[in-house]
């Protein structure tokens, strides 16, 4: 169906000056090359399926072996700036008590409540 409504190919013009030609026939030339290069790679790996198969079943289980060496979290924990401090009083400490040993602890977290 698209073929009835998308214009054909113009065919490359290796001896344009045109700027856009110039870059389709670097383009054509270059995914040809990938084109090759990959067609005589896969053409050997069926020909070695077995030495390609045993090479992949190796790798894998190498890389299992390796996970106790490696993190298995993707993201680090992120340090966002903030802590926080917990504060333990007696039951039935006043307001006004908790309110001044929170103070003191906001201006000095190393000072211990008496």
């Amino acid at each position: 169906m698209c073929l009835q409504y998308l214009p054909p190919e113009k065919l490359l013009d290796r001896n344009s000056k045109n700027l856009s030609d110039r870059i389709r026939v670097v383009t054509h030339d270059v995914i040809e090359a990938i084109d090759a290069w990959y067609e005589k790679k896969l053409l050997w790996a069926l020909d070695h399926r077995r030495l390609v198969y045993w090479t992949i079943l190796g790798v894998a289980v190498i890389s299992f072996g390796l996970i106790k060496f490696i993190g298995t979290e993707f993201f680090p924990d992120q340090d966002e700036g903030q802590f926080s401090i917990t504060v333990k009083l007696p039951v039935g400490t006043r307001a006004e008590e908790t309110d001044k040993a929170i103070r003191k602890y906001r201006s000095n977290p190393a000072a211990e409540h008496s």
